[in-house]
């Protein structure tokens, strides 16, 4: 049964248990009210999985909380346990681990409903982001309120109960809240990296699905380097000539995954070219076939292998069987060989700060090579990113490591032509986004309804429909490929009358004269 407690209440007990002034007292029940609130908003929209919610189980975490309400008395004691002990506002459910980084599991005494309808947008935002240090730098990203409305009202009117599709909604959701309290804009919270990236911690548009941030960003320009690893691994090699088969992953990579995919599952299915996708960016850190290694993953290095990308012992087999794959893999491990004994060489001379050093080396103390080569390509990769955006000549919204978001077109060609000057075969890709629009597919049936209602009443009572003509249908022009001019024609037709081609029965001396 729910229990509820005024902050008189929990005042006066304090008081009169703990000898401390009533002014102090009444001010702790309310900071007590609202820092467990916070925490339970906190859990309730960031932290729980669906399956949590609805088994009204929160993640809660007992050392923020104690930290946040201090202490009281001589010896010092925490005011959480007191306060809990007497006025639990939650049931723990499952202690958490601080080693293993987990938190405790809460059961809110007062029903959940309740709680979240005692807040609003400034609750919301309060619990997000009093868990990180106050004195925290943050980057603002604009947040387009319309289109991420329209992707929230869209999402929520299919209904599709899909866990993934539901945590997007979710993450939607909040981002919406925030902005709606931070004039458009989202507070990341910076967390940088050692290795050179910048990661944010809590609520960000850096680490939610791209769906979500795309209508959250509205209209804009994506940029990315296509395979950007390779391509900085290939700039550091001195023998580019013999590298035929990373060139051949650079300049076509699409072609190069299906293959791989085709072979390994038997189809070209999204999840089985992005499958491929992962395999190769873990070989490209120095993972082998069967072998394991470290490699970084949303900014926390991880220790991961191709085994654990593609499960199946039988697929993996087959996959590193094929005579493409087998080059490439010699090609991958000369490159990562020459960059790493250049780079341990450079530490050993002292040439690479001890404060990035440490980052790089094992448990035992031993430098890392494959840390090593990861550290410095994403130091370089912050380097190419700054030159590209200084050349890009727009509005920078929002930086993915080795992709930028811009509020206008940026100049490609400069882009592309600084880009060039430090890794020479590499390419930029460009994605328009527009805003997310929502349809009320109800709506566009009344107003087809009543199209035809006015077309029936100017054509003397007939069906349009039923007698073969209806202008609002006419007048949509649909795209019908077959329909389509065969532009690689018009063009040559174009460029034949601007460059005309010599005459096939011109004289030679006069194709030398022509210079033709």
């Amino acid at each position: 049964m729910a229990t509820y407690y005024s902050t008189k209440q929990i005042a006066d007990l304090a008081q009169q248990e703990l000898c401390i002034k009533s002014n102090k007292t009444l001010s702790k029940a309310q900071q007590y009210h609202d820092v467990v609130y916070r925490e339970i908003i906190y859990g309730y929209h960031v932290l729980a999985t669906a399956a949590q919610i609805k088994s009204n189980q929160i993640p809660f975490s007992l050392q923020r909380v104690r930290a946040q309400l201090g202490r009281y008395g001589v010896p010092q004691q925490y005011w959480w346990d007191w306060l809990h002990k007497n006025f639990p506002l939650i049931k723990i459910t499952k202690m958490g681990n601080s080693i293993k980084g987990e938190l405790s599991m809460a059961e809110p005494q007062i029903p959940i409903d309740i709680v979240l309808a005692s807040g609003n947008g400034k609750d919301l935002v309060s619990a997000i982001y009093s868990q990180f240090d106050p004195n925290s730098d943050l980057h603002f990203a604009p947040i387009n309120v319309y289109s991420l409305e329209n992707y929230c009202r869209a999402t929520r009117m299919e209904g599709n109960k899909n866990e993934t599709i539901q945590r997007n909604l979710r993450a939607a959701e909040i981002i919406l809240a925030i902005a709606r309290e931070c004039a458009g804009r989202l507070p990341q919270v910076v967390n940088f990296s050692s290795f050179g990236r910048t990661y944010y911690k809590g609520i960000n548009l850096q680490s939610v699905h791209k769906t979500v941030r795309h209508a959250a960003l509205g209209a804009c320009y994506a940029v990315d380097i296509d395979t950007s690893v390779f391509n900085w691994k290939y700039a550091m090699a001195p023998f580019q000539e013999e590298l035929t088969y990373t060139r051949e992953l650079i300049q076509d990579k699409d072609r190069v995954r299906r293959s791989l995919a085709l072979l390994v599952f038997g189809n070209n299915s999204d999840y089985s070219i992005k499958t491929v996708k992962q395999v190769l960016t873990a070989i490209s850190f120095g993972a082998k076939s069967e072998t394991r290694c470290w490699f970084k993953r949303d900014g926390v290095w991880t220790q991961g292998s191709v085994s654990e990308i593609i499960r199946s012992k039988q697929l993996r087999e087959q996959l590193f069987a094929d005579p493409w794959m087998q080059n490439f893999m010699r090609e991958q491990d000369r490159i990562n060989k020459h960059i790493g004994d250049s780079l341990a060489q450079a530490a050993g001379n002292g040439d690479i700060p001890e404060t990035y050093l440490k980052d790089l080396r094992s448990e035992r103390g031993r430098i890392s090579k494959g840390k090593l080569i990861a550290w410095a390509y994403q130091q370089n990769e912050q380097q190419v990113m700054r030159k590209i955006i200084e050349a890009a000549r727009a509005e920078v919204l929002l930086q993915v490591h080795d992709g930028v978001y811009f509020k206008t077109k940026p100049d490609m060609p400069s882009m592309q032509t600084v880009l060039r000057a430090e890794w020479p075969i590499a390419r930029l890709s460009i994605e328009e986004i527009d805003n997310y629009h929502y349809r009320n597919r109800e709506l566009d049936q009344e107003h087809l309804d009543f199209i035809r209602e006015e077309e029936r009443k100017a054509n003397l009572g007939l069906d349009p429909l039923v007698n073969g003509i209806h202008t609002e249908t006419l007048s949509q022009k649909h795209f019908d490929p077959h329909s389509e001019p065969d532009w690689e024609m018009m063009m040559q037709v174009q460029y034949n009358e601007l460059f005309p081609q010599p005459d096939s029965r011109m004289p030679e001396f006069a194709r030398k004269r022509l210079g033709v």
